[in-house]
């Protein structure tokens, strides 16, 4: 019974007792009155503290310290104010410029349209050799299949007829009746006539127009002459087997500057 009223009288002793004091700051403040209000108010009285604290140590470094922070300030807010006036600026110069821009381009527009109305007189004689060029490049565009046939060997790689082995074949062979018409392909000059035995056997050139050739090989006859000036209506030679030559056809070749060409790309 003793040792149950000892322990109640300890119980009512340590209730009654008051929590002791902390030291925060220099400002005794009782455990027992911790509450939001309270610790909000030590919180702000705290942050107080450092801004003095801060503001005596800069007072204490001395004039150049405060000055160069308060130019530090000033120097902010004038970027930031000079910032927000060149955001600001463009919006109205940029409405107004703009038309006056597009004004000027129009009205100098007129100006250079009227330019080559007073020049036209003058440009009249190259007008007329701009269409002597273009009726020749359609001409020459307009190349007619040189004898009336069937293509019997293409332009470009082939088997050689007389030694089977791989060659490349510089023209186009069109077989054809023997003494049948042949006809110069575009207008031009007869510029060669011969014979090659081991090739072309009886052949005649026409040059045309801008670096352009014909070559006519295996003919049975030329008729033709060097320096004649002849038209796609022309019969320059006859349809035969001559030089190397396994029957009746034409060799037709067409040169752009002594390069060889293919002949289907213009017939």
């Amino acid at each position: 019974m003793e040792l149950t009223e000892q322990v109640e009288e300890l119980t009512e002793h340590a209730s009654g007792m008051e929590e002791p004091d902390v030291d925060i700051l220099g400002v005794q403040v009782a455990k027992r009155l911790r509450d939001p209000k309270t610790e909000l108010l030590i919180a702000q009285i705290a942050i107080a503290g450092i801004l003095v604290l801060l503001l005596l140590g800069i007072k204490l470094l001395g004039g150049p310290a405060a000055a160069l922070v308060k130019k530090g300030y000033e120097d902010y807010f004038a970027q930031s104010n000079g910032l927000t006036q060149v955001l600001e600026r463009p919006v109205q110069p940029t409405t107004q410029t703009q038309p006056a821009a597009q004004t000027q381009a129009t009205t100098q527009a007129p100006a250079s349209d009227t330019q080559p109305a007073s020049t036209q007189p003058s440009s009249a004689p190259k007008t007329g050799a701009q269409a002597q060029d273009l009726s020749a490049a359609i001409d020459m565009l307009a190349m007619n299949m040189p004898v009336s046939g069937w293509i019997s060997s293409d332009f470009g790689d082939r088997e050689d007829p007389f030694t089977g082995e791989h060659s490349t074949h510089q023209g186009l062979d069109i077989a054809a009746k023997a003494g049948s018409d042949v006809k110069a392909a575009l207008p031009g000059t007869v510029t060669a006539v011969g014979y090659d035995p081991d090739g072309y056997g009886n052949y005649i050139v026409v040059s045309h127009t801008g670096g352009l050739s014909t070559l006519y090989g295996h003919c049975s006859k030329i008729l033709g002459k060097k320096g004649d000036q002849v038209t796609k209506d022309t019969v320059i030679a006859k349809v035969g087997s001559t030089g190397r030559s396994t029957g009746p056809h034409l060799h037709f070749e067409v040169r752009m500057n002594g390069v060889r060409l293919n002949p289907q790309w213009l017939l």
